[in-house]
């Protein structure tokens, strides 16, 4: 009997080894800091407000060097967050008869990844997306 128990815990063994080996994790291109900024230039005198908390899985590994930015559809940076209490606050810039699609970008610092939205909103002066007792948490993706 404890020959039968050894041998089935053997094969078993070798057979979780042989399957876990053939399994590929999926790599993602690392990035440097990106430099966000807006440009004030180009006429941006309305403004709208996001108060956006990561998720989970990021959050957890967050750090005070992590960035987070407001880019329009066509990939101009509108806004950049500053990090307060584990909230990005970010002043979205555009004009009043901008109805920009408007997603968000996040640097982590840890790995190295850059991590983006779906577009979430239309830019809408004056308008708040999220506040402080219930920020909007985003769901972001890896950028490949």
């Amino acid at each position: 009997m404890k020959t039968i128990i050894k041998t089935t815990i053997l094969c078993l063994f070798i057979f979780l080894l042989i399957t876990r080996c053939g399994k590929n994790e999926e790599t993602f291109p690392t990035h440097e800091p990106p430099i966000w900024q807006v440009d004030f230039n180009a006429g941006y005198y309305e403004n709208m407000t996001a108060v956006i908390k990561l998720p989970n899985n990021l959050a957890h590994y967050a750090d005070n060097s992590d960035q987070l930015a407001a880019f329009d559809s066509d990939s101009k940076c509108r806004g950049v967050g500053t990090l307060i209490s584990g909230l990005y606050f970010v002043s979205i810039k555009g004009t009043p008869e901008d109805q920009s699609n408007i997603h968000f970008m996040y640097y982590s610092v840890r790995n190295k990844y850059l991590y983006q939205t779906d577009d979430l909103f239309s830019f809408d002066a004056d308008q708040i997306f999220g506040t402080v007792d219930a920020p909007k948490e985003i769901f972001l993706n890896v950028v490949k």
